[in-house]
């Protein structure tokens, strides 16, 4: 993956180069989220060790095509903190590129810029692979199996199995329908015209596909239907306070980690 060279830490323009490079994959077929010769899709989950949880949304695919590339055999990422917490720093035996530029809103909902780093990138990986123990959510579902059979379901099905391990399958029709889909959105994001304002960007297309994960994974325990639903699900929403607390702690430890850097 071509790294940002000289990074100033513009999240808007991060938030469209790595909408470029998603782009890229989906048209030379590299994509971690399309399918094999067979109609199978193998994702692999990437955990941020900062929280224990996996790493949501774009910033997940951007991870796991920089993991295939690099031939990364680890599954977990830390942050600048997290790197000095494992007692190690930045550096290895790459020439250059270290670590994954993502964008997220700060607590006064700007756009900042973090950077993770798999225990490849540091001078002394076991350490950090030794903080393994703070991943909270295994893979629990790999008995189960889901076959997408829209565009709508595909981003997020791929979101819940990342999670939980689910069997993905697609037929090339069905890909061949969301891969168009996603280009509309990636292109209305790149382009320096006038943009459609009814096309949602390429990162909240992702994040809302990541928010919908949570019906797919419901409906494959429960060997029901996918029932989606728009907004807050009424019956997580202390669970969904719970997460919005626990991504304001994030930011804020972020936001700290980015004036150490």
């Amino acid at each position: 993956m071509d790294q940002i060279k000289n990074l100033s830490f513009n999240g808007a323009l991060l938030a469209k180069h790595n909408a470029k490079l998603i782009q890229t994959a989906v048209e030379n077929g590299t994509a971690p989220f399309l399918p094999d010769s067979q109609g199978k899709i193998n994702p692999v989950p990437v955990y941020n060790l900062n929280t224990g949880f996996i790493v949501p949304d774009e910033n997940l695919v951007l991870l796991q095509m920089k993991q295939k590339e690099m031939g990364f055999a680890s599954n977990v990422v830390g942050t600048f903190n997290t790197i000095q917490e494992a007692g190690t720093e930045i550096g290895g035996k790459m020439s250059e590129g270290y670590g994954t530029h993502y964008v997220f809103k700060n607590s006064k909902n700007e756009f900042a810029v973090g950077t993770f780093y798999f225990p490849e990138e540091t001078k002394a990986p076991e350490k950090v692979l030794d903080l393994n123990k703070k991943i909270k959510y295994p893979q629990k579902l790999q008995d189960k199996s889901f076959e997408i059979k829209d565009v709508q379901s595909y981003l997020p099905a791929y979101f819940a199995a990342c999670k939980s391990g689910i069997s993905l399958t697609v037929s090339p029709e069905v890909t061949e329908q969301f891969k168009s889909e996603l280009l509309i959105v990636i292109k209305n994001d790149l382009s320096v015209k006038e943009k459609n304002p009814e096309i949602p960007t390429t990162k909240s297309y992702f994040s809302n596909a990541d928010y919908k994960s949570s019906a797919v994974i419901a409906a494959v325990k429960e060997n029901k239907p996918v029932e989606w639903f728009n907004g807050k699900s009424p019956d997580k929403k202390v669970e969904k306070q719970q997460e919005v607390k626990k991504e304001q702690k994030k930011e804020n430890k972020i936001d700290r980690e980015m004036e150490i850097f």
